[in-house]
């Protein structure tokens, strides 16, 4: 069984969650567990019983780390040191505005998709 982490976003006047509690919901029962940071769709109006409701386990920051094969995120979070050797990270995570972030992962072991030169529309995706 696969463990994906949802974190809360630390980024400055982020609102937005990785992880929706309906899409917790399409993602149970498929061979994989979800685990939620605490409070980390607050600011996205999904509280943590919205989250344990859908399937999740609502964890501490460091336990969601610790726990989780795959990390979900939108920005490249501040503590990539909490991450682990054979743990995967996706979100937007930046490489060509700060280089050290893959050279960091790297170096710890963590394979990281970035999607930030994914298309976000069909008709981009065309161009």
């Amino acid at each position: 069984m696969v463990t994906i982490g949802v974190i809360r976003e630390t980024a400055p006047g982020e609102r937005r969650v990785a992880l929706v509690p309906a899409d917790v919901g399409r993602l149970h029962g498929h061979d994989l567990r979800v685990m939620v940071e605490s409070k980390a769709g607050a600011g996205a109006w999904h509280e943590d019983e919205a989250y344990a409701s859908a399937g999740a386990r609502v964890a501490g920051r460091s336990e969601v780390y610790a726990g989780s094969d795959i990390i979900v995120c939108l920005r490249a979070p501040d503590d990539l040191d909490a991450t682990h050797d054979g743990q995967t990270l996706i979100g937007l995570l930046g490489p060509l505005d700060d280089p050290r972030v893959p050279q960091r992962l790297a170096a710890a072991g963590v394979t990281a998709l970035s999607l930030d030169l994914l298309p976000r529309t069909l008709s981009r995706a065309r161009w």
